[in-house]
């Protein structure tokens, strides 16, 4: 009975640590999930090589394009900062990370391309280091090189106490969105029946499964719409520029293709939209993709197909 019991209770294979950050990062989440973010903490900790994998996966993030991203990987650094300990605190100390966080701020660097919010909170971590991590002096002389080059005017308020700590919470079960479920569940559980104990390992899985195949779905959403958003992009700053007269091939293929490539998005977006759930938080970024995919195309119609075929009348 106490084989079947513990087979019961399992848990479903552990996220890598890398999953757990994408997940904890991404778009998919409108706010920061304290579950995720505690769970990549302890993910951090646990591991041998932990505390280097993470600081990989921060550098880099920190400079996505995307404001959401790159402020919700600040947050989750900050907290990392507060519950990783010391061999986290000496990884933060190397100019080899220092060096990534200053590149958001130098103007010799990414500052023209970052948003003053991240640069905001760059500039108070660094300084909220200065006063809580004083053994790391390499973070004092980075911060003092920023005020040295007037990039850093004046020291920001610091407060011994991040507003991004993530306090313990509840984790919340895959069984609560079923109510239903979950009250078949504890009953079975409880039965001391063979039968009833199979059933209950069997709803156990379907609902992992099931949970599973949600936030695949919600990942690959998110992969598609970060599709949608940079070929708008492109092709958005193209036609800002575009001038009939100075237009070189080269360009013309590069917007004709951005055109067919946004024209396929169109039936994906719109399956996206149906697919979506009453309450889907994400129904409205998808709405909003679409919104400009139809602005962008409109305006390539506008300038550049029209443009042509003024060229094909005078040439007849």
């Amino acid at each position: 009975m106490s084989s079947t019991a513990s087979n019961i209770t399992a848990t479903p294979p552990v996220d890598t640590l890398e999953t757990i950050f994408f997940k904890a990062t991404s778009a998919i989440h409108k706010s920061t999930d304290p579950n995720l973010i505690n769970l990549f903490c302890s993910k951090v900790n646990s591991e041998p090589e932990g505390h280097h994998q993470a600081i990989r996966l921060i550098s880099h993030k920190i400079q996505s394009p995307q404001e959401y991203e790159a402020l919700r990987t600040l947050e989750l650094l900050d907290v990392c900062v507060q519950s990783c300990g010391r061999r986290f605190h000496q990884e933060i100390g190397k100019f080899r990370f220092l060096n990534e966080m200053i590149k958001l701020v130098s103007p010799k660097y990414l500052a023209n391309h970052t948003s003053e919010k991240v640069k905001k909170k760059v500039i108070e971590l660094l300084y909220s280091w200065t006063q809580s991590l004083p053994s790391e002096t390499k973070i004092n002389e980075a911060y003092q090189m920023l005020k040295r080059q007037s990039i850093i005017t004046e020291d920001p308020t610091y407060v011994n106490k991040s507003s991004t700590t993530v306090l313990p919470q509840k984790t919340k079960s895959i069984f609560d969105a079923d109510e239903e479920k979950s009250k078949t569940l504890q009953r079975l559980l409880k039965s001391r029946k063979p039968e009833d104990l199979e059933q209950a390992n069997a709803l156990i899985k379907s609902l992992v499964k099931k949970d599973e195949e949600k936030i695949e779905k919600l990942s690959n959403r998110a992969t598609e719409l970060e599709k949608v958003q940079n070929n708008v992009r492109v092709l958005s700053e193209m036609l800002i520029h575009y001038n009939h007269s100075t237009v070189t091939e080269a360009e013309k293929e590069t917007m004709s293709y951005l055109h067919e490539e946004l024209e396929k998005f169109r039936p994906i977006l719109f399956r996206l939209a149906t697919e979506s759930e009453d309450g889907d938080e994400g129904l409205g970024e998808i709405l909003s993709a679409s919104d400009s995919l139809s602005r962008v195309l409109a305006q390539y119609d506008r300038l550049v197909r029209q443009d042509n075929d003024n060229k094909d009348d005078t040439v007849l």
